[in-house]
């Protein structure tokens, strides 16, 4: 395209005035399309990255983006089974010991289905990922990462009666009813109820 504007602007040197004129209209119309077609590519460009970087969230960091639909998807794999939801976030506390007992549990009951969502922004997948390996999750959880800065939004679709607090909990049984609860959970709760729901 520039090749073909330096061709153009040769040739209104050598033309007459009149003719000139109505070079200089047909040079800016192909100017517009020229920057028209410069946004596109830009944002052809974009669309490929964000979509390649998920991508690889999803397939090399075994941390797939959560969007605001998510929950039902999540909610349809594991229809007929029981299964925990936890809600949780690398800058919450309590967060880090409820990892430490799911890494134990998942241990003695690799059976044991558990759904991970973390709240924290996409651009720290490498960071969530870590925590995961740390705490011997990686692979043997279903985990999640918010996908937008749209957080009340994303909050809004799993709950919309939570608050935001964390960690927060999703007891789901076969039947697909769940129970909600905010809170570090004890090794007591947890125990029950996998003893009622992992066979």
């Amino acid at each position: 395209m520039l090749k073909l504007f330096k061709q153009m602007l040769s040739l209104l040197r050598s033309l007459p005035s009149k003719a000139l004129i109505f070079s200089a209209v047909v040079w800016g119309a192909c100017s517009v399309l020229y920057v028209l077609g410069s946004n596109s590519v830009a944002t052809n460009n974009l669309e490929t990255h964000i979509f390649d970087a998920t991508a690889l969230d999803a397939n090399t960091l075994k941390a797939k983006p959560f969007y605001h639909d998510s929950l039902k998807g999540i909610e349809k794999s594991y229809q007929g089974k029981p299964f925990l939801l936890s809600v949780w976030s690398q800058e919450c506390a309590p967060c880090m010991k409820e990892l430490k007992a799911f890494g134990e549990l998942k241990a003695e009951h690799p059976d044991f289905n558990l759904v991970l969502i973390s709240t924290d922004a996409i651009e720290h997948t490498s960071q969530i990922v870590k925590l995961l390996s740390d705490f011997n999750l990686t692979g043997k959880a279903d985990s999640w990462i918010y996908a937008t800065d749209r957080t009340e939004q994303l909050r809004y679709s799993i709950d919309q009666n939570w608050y935001g607090e964390m960690p927060r909990s999703y007891f789901y049984d076969n039947q697909g009813n769940r129970q909600a609860t905010s809170g570090l959970l004890s090794k007591k709760i947890l125990d029950e109820w996998v003893s009622k729901n992992v066979y």
